[in-house]
């Protein structure tokens, strides 16, 4: 029934035109090759226009079995599946006898790969299609023959600026990090906080070095990123803002008379007297650790469960960011503090439904926390970003 309704709306060049973009033709490395113009461009590094008569034999010739005859793997059966398109292009009328034989004598020369110049979002891509494959029943994008299309949610301006910001910080890194046999890695989130769209992702600096998604698999210490939930649940249980805490050496006592000695980065204490407040926006150890005290270990680390992140145990230095997160995770906890102390659940796929969120914490808690944050980027530790 598909058939006779495609018949009926289509013409035959519009449904073959249809078919050659949409044709499954094998891989490449990373890359899933869609498409005679994808594959003109990943096999011989050219523009559909440009093939010579062999080269778009073979990509005609791939499409009976693209692993069987691809010219990367199978260069022989590649050559021998083209002079047979040839000869058939010859018996149809197409071409004149001398051009196939011309054609088929023609070294069949693939072209170097670049998989970044292909693909904008590689780490992206292959999020949506495990996403898919696991939550929507929705075949893989890349590795079914099935030509249903599925829409992301990715902001391709987003992405690319995404990319170059990356790009800019991972140069002037690797000028400090090469001298001393350190490369370091990266990993990057943007997302909608009101529906937890996902708009740009970099899983990585190499995806053709490296498939490892970091965005989305690498569990690391999320440090002072942490601290704005342990302040979030020091404001849900009642505690006022303007607290005054003292940023000097302390030594906190836990669980079977244990001792622990934070200390600020860089080792210095201002000794002074401090609102609460300053101890986010200055991101000072101490003063984070005994608003976590005073809060109740196991009160944070529920209010961090809420928030979506692992539970930490509760111990006083899981103030300071101890229990490993992914980014991903991490950004959609964020969100949060934007959207008003609702939950979000990111999403990838544009056509999924937007889940109502949780109301973690109050909507005065958000506005106050996110108050802070804005004052770490004016005028705390993270005051250099407003000048990159």
């Amino acid at each position: 029934m598909l058939s006779f309704t495609i018949e009926r709306r289509l013409s035959k060049q519009d449904i073959f035109a249809l078919y050659c973009n949409e044709i499954f033709l094998g891989q490449r490395e990373a890359v899933a090759v869609r498409g005679v113009d994808q594959a003109a461009r990943i096999y011989f590094g050219k523009e559909l226009k440009d093939l010579t008569l062999g080269e778009a034999a073979a990509i005609a010739g791939m499409i009976q079995s693209p692993a069987r005859y691809s010219p990367i793997r199978q260069a022989e059966a590649a050559r021998s599946r083209r002079n047979t398109v040839l000869g058939t292009m010859v018996r149809d009328g197409f071409i004149k006898l001398d051009q196939a034989a011309a054609a088929a004598q023609e070294p069949l020369m693939v072209a170097n790969f670049d998989p970044a110049r292909e693909t904008v979002a590689p780490y992206f891509i292959d999020y949506v299609n495990r996403q898919s494959e696991r939550g929507s029943g929705v075949r893989s994008v890349d590795q079914s023959e099935d030509t249903q299309a599925t829409v992301t949610t990715l902001d391709l301006d987003l992405q690319k600026l995404a990319a170059d910001a990356v790009r800019h910080q991972l140069d002037r890194l690797d000028g400090i990090y090469q001298p001393r046999g350190l490369r370091p890695q990266v990993a990057l989130v943007a997302l909608d906080p009101a529906t937890g769209r996902v708009l740009a992702m970099v899983g990585g600096r190499d995806y053709a070095e490296s498939q490892l998604n970091r965005a989305t698999d690498a569990q690391r210490q999320p440090g002072s990123v942490f601290k704005p939930f342990v302040y979030a649940a020091a404001l849900e249980s009642g505690m006022s803002p303007l607290r005054v805490f003292k940023d000097a050496p302390q030594e906190f006592s836990y669980a079977h008379n244990q001792k622990y000695r934070p200390e600020n980065y860089g080792g210095g204490f201002s000794m002074a007297d401090l609102p609460m407040r300053d101890g986010l926006i200055k991101s000072l150890n101490v003063v984070t650790v005994e608003v976590a005290m005073q809060t109740g270990l196991a009160r944070v680390a529920n209010t961090a469960l809420e928030f979506g992140l692992p539970r930490p145990k509760p111990y006083p230095a899981l103030a300071l960011g101890t229990t490993e997160a992914t980014p991903l995770q991490v950004a959609a906890a964020y969100a949060a503090f934007a959207n008003g102390g609702r939950k979000i659940q990111p999403r990838v796929i544009a056509t999924a439904a937007s889940e109502e969120g949780k109301q973690v914490i109050a909507p005065s808690t958000a506005f106050m926390i996110s108050d802070m944050l804005q004052g770490v980027i004016d005028h705390g530790t993270a005051r250099c970003a407003r000048r990159t």
